[in-house]
């Protein structure tokens, strides 16, 4: 583990927080949009028994993006942390 920690670009975790990302991604690639107003939302419902407290990284070509009314920060790496508790995402311009 200690190997694969000073790699520098694998992810260590445990099989319900990877599991849970990958289950995550397939989710959210198949959410259909809704516009209006210029902007875009994504709305999800999460399956039975999905671990609370999990997140996604995302990355947008530009505008705001905000979850329950709260913009979220962009993170110096180059993406958006979401929220799968909150399940509603918005893009605005």
């Amino acid at each position: 583990m200690t190997y694969a920690k000073n790699l520098g670009d694998v992810w260590v975790d445990t099989t319900v927080a990877i599991g849970a990302y990958w289950r995550a991604q397939k989710l959210l690639s198949t959410t259909i949009p809704t516009t209006s107003g210029g902007s875009t939302s994504y709305s999800w419902t999460l399956p039975p028994h999905f671990p609370p407290n999990k997140y996604l990284r995302i990355t947008v070509t530009g505008g705001t993006v905000s979850q329950k009314g709260n913009t979220l920060a962009w993170n110096g790496h180059g993406y958006y942390e979401i929220s799968l508790d909150a399940a509603s995402l918005t893009i605005a311009p």
